[in-house]
């Protein structure tokens, strides 16, 4: 009896192990993947660059508008991951003191060639984003 009990045990076993080893396609398999947090960092920037252009087209006293900018695109970079985050947190330099500043051209053009590296880092991280150029200004 002790044979038969120890065969069926160790028959178990391997088969238990067996399963263990399979290549099923079990509960994790179907897990979404995690969406990165770039996707909406890239998605508020986008729009920010958006209010940004209107702000400088629509505002005749560009001093107020612009006041937070920094801040403005600081909370966004906090969001963000990795060279997203990087290069986001790397325009604030193209911001010059007063902020307003940026509408001026060799600013102007330096704010945009920032803007283009961070829709380069968002588009490598399969986060799409639609970043608008800031065209009105002074210059």
């Amino acid at each position: 009896m002790n044979r038969i009990a120890t065969a069926a045990l160790l028959t178990a076993l391997l088969t238990l192990g067996l399963v263990g080893c399979s290549t099923g396609s079990g509960a994790d398999d179907e897990r979404e993947p995690e969406e990165s947090p770039n996707v909406a960092a890239c998605e508020a920037f986008g729009a920010l660059t958006a209010d940004v252009q209107e702000r400088a087209a629509t505002n005749d006293n560009v001093l107020e508008p612009f006041a937070d900018l920094p801040a403005e695109f600081d909370t966004i970079a906090l969001t963000a991951d990795g060279d997203v985050k990087t290069r986001m947190e790397a325009i604030q330099d193209a911001i010059p003191e007063p902020p307003h500043m940026v509408i001026f051209g060799e600013n102007r053009d330096v704010y945009n060639d920032a803007v283009d590296a961070i829709s380069r880092a968002c588009a490598a991280d399969d986060a799409e984003v639609d970043a608008t150029h800031l065209t009105a200004g002074v210059g």
